[in-house]
């Protein structure tokens, strides 16, 4: 049996299945970006140039300096 919902926000009918498979993604793309915080505050407590740690993270520069 296939259960549907109804997202009020984006006026559409999604199936189950495709809602949970959307939300494992985004959990998985906020953990990634969690992770790359984390090793940008050790990098920055270790005193590794911003540039450094920006190539490696892919975070911006400003974004470092704000941790």
């Amino acid at each position: 049996m296939l259960f549907t919902e109804y997202n009020l926000e984006d006026d559409k009918q999604v199936s189950f299945d495709e809602g949970k498979a959307e939300g494992k993604a985004e959990g998985i793309a906020e953990g990634k970006a969690e992770g790359k915080v984390e090793t940008a505050q050790g990098m920055k407590a270790e005193n590794i140039p911003v540039a450094t740690i920006a190539k490696i993270t892919g975070l911006s520069a400003k974004e470092i300096e704000h941790l």
